[in-house]
């Protein structure tokens, strides 16, 4: 499923699919297919508009933020889950990601709940790669003033399915237990509808939003960027298809 998911991104990528669009109405034009050419010629500019001309990626990550409402945290819970994604161990110095927040909510719920495991689940998802996060974060966990002995790695998984699972075979937490999830805000709702779907009791604890719902989206026009959004957007909602498809999670989009 892993493998599986990374090569249909390749293809399902927005960017990617418009320059395959492109590219396959010119070779229909040198081929002299020009009506098929021109169809697909047309399909490429309309999701050129869609990406660039509109702001409606901003409106597709607005709802998948904000699925998820931030909690009101219990006053016991049986541990904190907190998912990988944060780091990146390809660049240079092993840079921290604008996930990086993931890394803050762990040390803040760490002082919050003392007597209880905190766990980074993630490996490395990339397709070929062994580096594990925890590589990473274990040295990041004393500048953020934790004890990286406290945190249990998790250090094999390479998406949330095996996030679930691995994690599970590590913990095998009871039906009864409640476990604080960390995730962005974007990934949370299938990150706690495979979690549910495995066994896990989850409370979401949704954090590194990047839409705010109070503020228009953006004019509609070329915005800078706007194909990175869309990327995003649009990875998320692929893999709540994939998962439902796949029998991960119980719904679609799954809600609190």
């Amino acid at each position: 499923m892993f493998t599986l998911s990374r090569l249909a991104w390749a293809f399902l990528e927005p960017a990617n699919a418009l320059v395959l669009l492109a590219s396959a109405a010119v070779v229909l034009l040198l081929w002299g297919r020009f009506q098929a050419a021109w169809r697909i010629g047309a399909a490429a500019a309309l999701l050129q508009i869609l990406l660039l001309n509109l702001p409606l990626a901003n409106l597709v990550l607005g709802v998948l933020e904000h699925r998820f409402p931030a909690p009101a945290l219990p006053l016991e819970v049986a541990g904190v889950v907190v998912l990988g994604g944060a780091v990146d161990v390809d660049l240079p110095r092993d840079s921290v990601r604008t996930d990086a927040e993931r890394l803050v909510a762990m040390a803040e719920l760490s002082r919050r709940y003392p007597d209880v495991p905190v766990v980074f689940a993630g490996g490395n998802g990339r397709l070929g790669d062994q580096q594990s996060e925890s590589r990473v974060v274990k040295p990041l966990m004393a500048q953020l003033g934790m004890d990286p002995s406290r945190v249990v790695f998790e250090t094999r998984s390479r998406n949330t399915l095996e996030n679930a699972l691995f994690t599970r075979q590590l913990l095998k937490p009871s039906k009864q237990d409640r476990w604080i999830l960390v995730t962005s805000a974007l990934h949370m709702a299938r990150a706690a509808g495979v979690f549910r779907r495995h066994g896990w009791n989850v409370v979401p604890y949704p954090v590194g939003y990047v839409t705010d719902t109070t503020s228009a989206p953006d004019a509609p026009w070329f915005t800078p960027g706007a194909t990175l959004l869309w990327s995003i957007a649009a990875r998320e909602c692929v893999g709540l298809v994939f998962y439902r498809l796949a029998g991960h999670t119980a719904a679609l989009f799954p809600a609190p």
